[in-house]
């Protein structure tokens, strides 16, 4: 079955692909006794933010983190390294130690370029998770480079998920964005995000996962979060097919379609696109080391090699000690002011600047 796998590879190697999304290599291997997992005690974490399933009533101990996997793994990455420029990315997930096997299936050139973790698909929208995880990660490998995403299509939309006292918000959308961007690995930008996008609730009719329709009412299972892509606001379906697709387009999201956001210079796309622009000016941003400062909730405050980097979280406003002789770094279109030395943040602020 592996030569098979690799052979398979290879034929799209061949064509000139530019790598692979490994879709939950956590469990490519079986328990060779075929054990049942034991099921999960309702008081240990019974549901998930994705929605309560078989999955999450078990404990994954006999199909998830084989010891025969990294070898496995070994054998992909030394026929992708065969062909120049090429990448594997993984999706690594689990219930118990998730972080651990992250960093053993990237912490060695031998192993997978980079892959997903689960750590920021949470309900959690806090500066400690963020330094926790991240440091958590760097301490254990310095090799291990980290992905990194907020939304994906198994999870409520990071606009709905994290919206700060359940109220969502453009300037939130746009400062997660920003942050996301500028952390140490590469991110990941799930559909729509660069839009603001916000989770669809739909009706039961609607439904099209399985999930959803078994766990209804109480979860709409992942079809929030799937809608079609809105292209132009006045176009049936909002111009992603002239047929009726999977799922509905509701009509805020025709609102924030596309064109619509093209025309409006303070939309959640313009500032994605610009930027990310100014990103590209900044190696550091890119590549550089992260280190933590100390800040109080809600601020989250960082260091890529000589750029400063400090953000609001929450909905209001926050000051922050900037480090004698900051310059400010302009243009990366967050909100800010700075008096002396104090950094003063509104909701959702964020702050870019250059060490002494």
């Amino acid at each position: 079955m592996q030569d098979e796998l690799l052979a398979t590879l290879k034929f799209w190697l061949d064509k000139g692909v530019d790598g692979f999304r490994l879709d939950a290599i956590s469990h490519f291997m079986h328990d060779k006794a075929l054990r049942d997992n034991p099921p999960k005690p309702q008081q240990a974490g019974y549901t998930s933010n994705l929605c309560l399933s078989a999955y999450n009533m078990q404990r994954h101990i006999y199909d998830v983190f084989h010891p025969e996997n990294p070898a496995f793994l070994k054998r992909l990455r030394k026929l992708t390294d065969s062909y120049k420029d090429r990448v594997l990315v993984g999706e690594i997930g689990g219930d118990e130690e998730p972080l651990k096997h992250y960093v053993e299936y990237t912490g060695t050139p031998e192993m997978l370029h980079t892959a997903y973790n689960f750590s920021f698909l949470s309900n959690r929208c806090d500066a400690a998770q963020f330094r926790d995880v991240i440091t958590e990660i760097k301490k254990a490998s310095d090799y291990s480079w980290p992905a990194w995403a907020f939304s994906n299509h198994d999870f409520p939309r990071v606009a709905t998920r994290w919206a700060r006292d359940g109220k969502e918000s453009a300037e939130q959308a746009k400062m997660l964005n920003a942050l996301l961007v500028s952390l140490r690995g590469t991110p990941f930008i799930y559909q729509g995000e660069e839009l603001g996008l916000n989770e669809v609730t739909l009706t039961y009719e609607q439904l099209q996962d399985p999930f959803g329709k078994y766990l209804w009412p109480e979860s709409q299972g992942r079809d929030g979060c799937r809608t079609p892509i809105p292209w132009e606001k006045a176009k049936p379906n909002a111009g992603f097919s002239k047929h009726e697709p999977w799922l509905p387009v509701p009509q805020n999201h025709k609102d924030n379609a596309v064109d619509a956001q093209e025309k409006d210079k303070n939309s959640a796309l313009h500032f994605f696109r610009n930027f990310t622009k100014w990103r590209r000016q900044h190696s550091a941003l890119i590549t550089g080391d992260i280190s933590f400062l100390k800040a109080a909730e809600p601020v989250l405050a960082f260091v890529r090699d000589k750029i400063i980097v400090v953000f609001n979280l929450g909905g209001k406003t926050e000051t922050y000690i900037l480090p004698e002789g900051t310059k400010p770094l302009d243009g990366h279109g967050l909100p800010y002011e700075v008096a002396k030395t104090q950094l003063i943040l509104p909701p959702f602020g964020g702050f870019f600047g250059e060490l002494k």
